[in-house]
């Protein structure tokens, strides 16, 4: 069947016909794409050796340190380009101890490097350079210390790199939150006891797959800290209400909003007004302004199949207040923690 074709024709990579052959990556098919995945997907042991495991408690993650990064400050004018990290050396496999010291990139650096990594493989890189440590007389570092061993490293320490970057961010949410929650032990009491146990139980990252989109876990984080008011926040607390109603077997004739749709709502009111005051005319009629999806639960009404919509309103950019628009009752009930 694959007579007159070469294997990568068929969708095998083969290097011999792609390495060193003055190709593209940029417009390569997909299996060589998936050729340089494979290359760069950190080992297990590895992986779970410097990150953890991705099931780790909260409070375990957090109790391990984060591997050394440098700013793009601390590169001043010696920043290598991208070319000068790449090798066409075999590879070395480095030690965790190596790993775990030396200090990796700026971010930036890091994703022009995963940008260029692709063509460089297909020129004939084959490993990975420590260039940003060296001076170009390669007799001190950017962190004063003697330079490394010129080490040749697998390609998928680049991959180290960025999942470090994306470790670092996680650590950064839950410490906080663990810092915020140590803080404030002493004005929430046994609450603060009942969330660190959670803190043991809860991995450090992962998907909730109880809320729409299926957030990850780190996203809880803002709860321990100011942000809890946040609209993501707040949608999470009004999606278990949601929740709470279809378990009740109402939900069908009530509904709850989330900060999106009120956000709407009110963005096309004050936009109807101002145009209205500008034109010195009437306020258009609701289906001339808001969007159908919002004028379904309007019809709804109407014909009776909905009783109550809860919302939720910000004012001024300071507090959130809450309403519950009854069209059985006729009512517009109406809460506000301020008083205003």
């Amino acid at each position: 069947m694959l007579k007159g074709l070469q294997k990568s024709d068929a969708g095998v990579f083969v290097s011999t016909q792609w390495i060193h052959k003055n190709r593209t990556f940029a417009t390569a098919p997909s299996y060589v794409w998936d050729a340089l995945r494979d290359r760069l997907a950190i080992p297990s042991p590895i992986e779970t050796a410097l990150f953890g495991s991705p099931s780790a408690s909260i409070l375990t993650f957090i109790s391990n340190t984060q591997l050394e990064t440098i700013s793009p400050e601390d590169l001043d004018t010696r920043r290598p380009s991208a070319a000068d990290f790449f090798s066409n050396n075999e590879p070395v496999i480095p030690a965790l101890s190596t790993l775990r010291t030396l200090p990796i990139p700026p971010l930036d650096l890091v994703e022009e490097l995963l940008k260029a990594v692709g063509q460089q493989w297909l020129t004939g890189a084959l490993s990975l350079r420590y260039s940003h440590l060296s001076t170009p007389a390669e007799s001190t570092t950017v962190t004063g210390l003697p330079p490394p061993p010129v080490l040749s490293m697998p390609l998928y320490v680049l991959s180290i790199w960025r999942r470090a970057y994306q470790s670092r961010s996680t650590y950064q949410l839950w410490a906080g939150a663990e810092t915020w929650l140590t803080a404030h032990s002493g004005t929430i009491g046994p609450l603060a006891q009942s969330t660190r146990l959670l803190l043991t139980r809860i991995p450090c990252s992962g998907r909730i797959t109880a809320f729409e989109g299926e957030p990850d876990t780190s996203e809880l984080a803002p709860f321990l800290s100011r942000e809890w008011l946040s609209s993501d926040s707040l949608n999470m607390m009004l999606e278990v209400i949601r929740t709470e109603l279809v378990d009740m077997n109402t939900h069908a004739k009530h509904t709850i909003w989330s900060t999106y749709w009120t956000q709407t709502l009110q963005g096309k009111f004050s936009n109807a007004v101002e145009l209205a005051a500008a034109n010195n005319s009437a306020l258009p009629p609701p289906s001339d302004v808001l969007p159908s999806w919002l004028l379904e639960d309007g019809q709804h009404f109407t014909t009776g199949d909905l009783h109550s919509i809860g919302l939720i309103f910000n004012l001024d950019g300071l507090h959130w207040v809450a309403a519950i628009v009854d069209f059985t009752s006729s009512r517009i009930l109406y809460g506000d923690s301020l008083g205003k």
